[in-house]
Parts: C-alpha cells; structure tokens; sequence
C-alpha cells in the first residue's frame, strides 16, 4: 500500500487507533445503553425515507422500510454492519463468532476461546437461509491453532457485482474485494490499517478511513489497485473519517473529529470545500439517501443512540443547513454500525 506507517511510533500509534476504530473506539463513538434487544418489527417516526435503511440494534438487523422497521436475522446475535445492495434486494453483514482452540501463553500450550468474525448475506424480503460470503474461520487445525481473521465492514459496488470489505488477520486490517460470480478475493492493500469502505458511484474508487500513519483521513483507493491511493485534504482543524459518497460523486459525507466531539461534514470533491451539517459533538456514521437529497445519521441524546435524518440538497447549493428529524425512539442503536440506505 502506498500509505504505509513510518517508524515504530507511527506503527504503534496505528495499532491503537484500529482497535478503537474498528473494534471498540469508545472515545469516538458511545457505546448504546445495556437494554433489551428492540422489538423485531413495529413503526418508526414518519419522517420521509424513501427506499431501504437498514441498522444494528441490540446484535441484530433491522430494515427500515414504509414507516416499519423489521428484522432480517429472525432476532440472531452477533450481527453488526449492515450493507444493503443497490437495488436493495439483498443485504450483507458481519457475523461474530467463536471456536475452542490453543494458543500459547507464557511459553505453554493453554486452552482458548478464539473469537473471529464473517461475512454473510441474506434477501431483504426475510425468512431466507443466510449465505456465507467470507469465512473468518480460515483454517480448523487437528491441534486446535486454528486460523482465524476478523472479515469486516462489507459494502456492495455500484452494480452489485462485488463486495469490498475490511480483513484483519493481527498483520494489519487490509481491503479486499470479493467478486461474488466467482468467488476470488482480491487485496488492495499490505499491512495497512484501513477501515470503513465506501464504493464512488462509477465503481472505479474506494474511498476508507485510514490508521496507516496513526490519525484517522480519508484515503482513496482504485477498486483495480492500479493507481496510486491519494487522501482527501481539507482546511479543516480535526480527524475526518467514515466517507460515503454522494450518488453523483460529487460529495463525500464524513465524520469529523475535533475537541468538541464528532459532527457531520460534506466535502466537495473537486474543490475540497467543506459544508459542515451538524454542530452538537454527538452525530456520527452518515450516509447519503440514494437520490442524494438526504442523509441519515446516528447521534447520542440524553445517554442513548437514535438514527436521524437531515434534508441536505438547500446545504449542497449553498442553503442554509435543514434541522434533522428523529427516526427511532428506543435508543438501542449499534454505536459503531454505521446505516446503510438503497433504494
């Protein structure tokens, strides 16, 4: 990868920031309320959202569609990360999992519990058996070293063809393409620290969120791996990080940090000029409406976790930014499981 770490500090400093990015991150996004696992189907606010959002609430999946919000996983846990296909009609995810196996400790062979996690994806319409996509159970081992990687984050290209995910096998969290037809898996990156992937309209780029270098920024990426990566620069004090683009590409919808918390931002891509979208501290994960006409978004209020949604077409023609609506009420929402919308 072109964006590698330089020195051991760089190194250091990317390994505590992926762990907090992809794993735990408490300081960037808090952690939802210990509360019962949301009602698996029942209505949500009224405000306008046309199409699909799907969301993670309690370790399971929830598609939100017509004012109803249904579950796709039949109330299974472990499940986090939702990305819904363009034409909405399937939706993949992250599985969490366990085996028993060793490890050495101390110079001996103890017992362990391995933790590990995969890729898997099922139809939006429910009751659908889930299919396996990317096993994080790399390989079973007779003495029980088994290998295991953590396959997180999917998301689908523009034209549903392949699915663009985060790999994390303790060498580093690196991008990988699975071409679903055939089933290769192809890596964009070596010994990175890489999160967040998000597919640019044509399917040509892959914008992430990069740790190589120990602050979070937003890296691009070419889907062939033919081009030289470059990371989006913007006059802006703060991290930016968690893109999606914008239908037209024209946008990029991120997060940024800054002393006062994590606010959402848009960033023209041609001229990095920022829109800034929210001033609270407290709203992060946004991603746009498929017709680029809104965003939803989650944020913190009164100690809980709620989507939200925002009218952004007056902000991107120089407008004036439009107050954001709630969506859900419960307050139950995966802090680090970012929505996803299709149509």
């Amino acid at each position: 990868m072109k964006d590698a770490a330089f020195g051991a500090l760089g190194i250091a400093l990317a390994v505590v920031w992926v762990i907090a990015a992809i794993r735990i991150w408490p300081a960037i996004a808090p952690a939802a309320r210990s509360s019962p696992t949301p009602r698996p189907s029942g209505a949500v606010e009224a405000a306008r959202l046309d199409g699909r959002v799907a969301i993670s609430a309690g370790g399971d999946i929830f598609v939100i569609r017509k004012g109803q919000m249904t579950t796709i996983s039949g109330g299974a846990q472990g499940r986090h990360d939702p990305a819904l296909s363009a034409d909405g009609s399937k939706i993949a995810f992250t599985v969490n999992q366990n085996i028993d196996g060793n490890r050495v400790f101390d110079g001996q062979t103890v017992p362990a519990h391995l933790a590990y996690s995969s890729l898997m994806s099922t139809s939006t319409s429910g009751g659908n058996a889930e299919e396996m996509l990317v096993n994080g159970l790399q390989r079973r081992e007779a003495n029980g070293f088994h290998v295991v990687e953590f396959e997180t984050q999917p998301a689908w290209s523009p034209d549903g063809a392949a699915i663009a995910f985060i790999s994390d096998g303790g060498a580093g969290a690196d991008l990988q393409i699975l071409t679903l037809a055939t089933k290769r898996l192809s890596t964009l990156s070596q010994g990175s620290i890489l999160a967040d992937p998000a597919w640019a309209p044509d399917g040509k780029t892959i914008a992430v969120t990069t740790y190589t270098q120990g602050t979070p920024g937003i890296l691009f990426v070419s889907s062939d791996g033919r081009s030289q990566s470059e990371r989006l620069k913007i006059a802006r004090d703060g991290d930016v990080y968690r893109p999606s683009y914008s239908p037209d590409g024209k946008w990029i919808l991120a997060t940024l940090r800054t002393d006062r918390g994590n606010d959402l931002v848009v960033v023209e891509v041609a001229t990095a000029r920022v829109v800034d979208l929210t001033t609270d501290g407290k709203s992060w994960g946004g991603v746009f409406s498929p017709d680029g006409t809104q965003v939803v978004f989650l944020r913190e209020h009164e100690a809980a976790i709620d989507l939200f949604v925002m009218d952004v077409a007056a902000a991107l023609g120089g407008g004036s930014v439009k107050a954001a609506q709630q969506v859900t009420h419960d307050g139950r929402l995966d802090g680090t499981s970012r929505p996803s919308w299709s149509r």
